[in-house]
């Protein structure tokens, strides 16, 4: 039972992206509703770095990255 607790467990994923400006974010929104396992997101454009921040429960860093790139996001994982 203490498995499904730490599988369901929400965990917190950062990325420095190559974001410009809330039209860029609003285009892909959609696209990072819909990778499963995440269950809110946000971007801080006042950060030099446009931080993605994601909470999630199932998902990777490698699938958020491989989801968005393929629309010209670049990001990179920061550590926490």
């Amino acid at each position: 039972m203490e498995s499904d607790i730490i599988e369901n467990e929400v965990r917190c994923l950062v990325f420095s992206t190559s974001f410009k400006n809330n039209e860029e974010v609003e285009e892909v929104a959609e696209i990072i509703d819909s990778i499963a396992g995440i269950t809110d997101w946000s971007v801080d454009l006042d950060d030099w770095e446009n931080v993605l921040r994601i909470e999630c429960t199932e998902t990777t860093p490698e699938k958020v990255i491989g989801t968005l790139s393929k629309v010209g996001v670049t990001l990179e994982e920061m550590p926490l």
